[in-house]
């Protein structure tokens, strides 16, 4: 996704808040938000009334950070559209809110669930990416997993276009070492060897290749390089960092999510290399784009209508400008 929603600038540098404690994590789905503290507790605020995503069984909004559940061992999440995904201490895998294309895995066509189901009965769930309506994770083996809306041949598997109910295994490989899903229907996946792979919708984005290239039914490797570390997936663009530090774009880039010096309404379709800095973190959203150096600092670039840079303008920005002065560590 990630997901159709504008990243936050604390997804990236986490926050100290809710009695002075820092979250080890914090990600946004559309209106609400969740966090997770050091001591295992996931929490979370904003809009729950839509398909019950705060997973406490209200369907009601949170005006402030409230804890969910009484669990202590948490280890990892990330939010969808309207739904979220949490991985536990143990490798159970875990799911709340919008089912409508089966995208929380419980083998269910209900429409929603307003409180955390478990996910099967797996106990080795290691990461998860989300996109909008679909997600692709990777176990501690290494197998590559997907489910929930396929229209798009975002399961990998060959297969358009029902929905898959639950979690369904993409290949044979079992050198899978992170998953991500890009909100246009493209899965994405890098490999223990540092090689890159996608598969799905390619539509005009490019990501997966020439735009006259409609889509990708099974992985399918990206290019040669073996040196791929990790990767961020907006609706329809990637932000990917190499082993060195270096940052790489493309795919859609009309309103400079791609932060390079093409023309913004030119479709990336293969690896740009975006300045000569070395990065530490990088996150893509709908439209805009966020990174922090190996210096500490905050960079951020792309779409910028509402202010969701945070440089203190509602200008566009093409290239990466440096959000305030302070430096994060991550």
């Amino acid at each position: 996704m990630k997901k159709t929603i504008l990243y936050t600038i604390l997804a990236l540098v986490g926050v100290c808040t809710m009695k002075a404690q820092c979250l080890t994590k914090l990600d946004s789905g559309n209106y609400f938000n969740y966090g997770l503290k050091p001591n295992g507790t996931l929490w979370n605020w904003g809009s729950g009334a839509a398909f019950g995503q705060l997973g406490d069984g209200m369907e009601a909004d949170h005006h402030v950070p409230t804890q969910l559940t009484t669990a202590t061992n948490w280890q990892s999440f990330t939010c969808g559209t309207y739904y979220v995904l949490a991985i536990k201490a143990n490798g159970t895998l875990w799911a709340a809110g919008d089912n409508s294309t089966g995208q929380l895995g419980i083998g269910s066509s209900a429409i929603y669930s307003n409180t955390l189901i478990q996910v099967g009965t797996a106990t080795n769930w290691k990461q998860v990416g989300t996109g909008d309506f679909f997600n692709i994770a990777v176990k501690t083996d290494g197998t590559l997993w997907g489910w929930g809306q396929n229209h798009q041949s975002q399961m990998g598997d060959g297969s358009c276009c029902a929905d898959r109910l639950s979690p369904g295994q993409i290949g044979t490989a079992t050198n899978w070492k992170m998953a991500a899903a890009a909100g246009a229907g493209t899965g994405m996946a890098i490999k223990t060897n540092g090689t890159l792979w996608g598969w799905g919708n390619n539509n005009i984005s490019g990501l997966l290749g020439p735009s006259t290239l409609s889509g990708v039914q099974t992985p399918t490797q990206i290019g040669t390089d073996t040196d791929w570390e990790t990767m961020s997936l907006g609706i329809a663009y990637i932000l990917a960092l190499k082993t060195d530090g270096s940052l790489w774009s493309w795919g859609g880039g009309g309103y400079g999510e791609n932060g390079d010096t093409l023309p913004p309404t030119y479709f990336r379709d293969a690896p740009v290399h975006i300045g000569t800095f070395t990065w530490l973190k990088v996150a893509a959203g709908f439209r805009s784009s966020y990174g922090i150096r190996s210096d500490g600092t905050l960079w951020a670039w792309g779409l910028n209508d509402a202010g969701q840079l945070g440089d203190g303008t509602t200008t566009n920005r093409m290239q990466p400008v440096q959000i305030g002065t302070n430096r994060y560590r991550y």
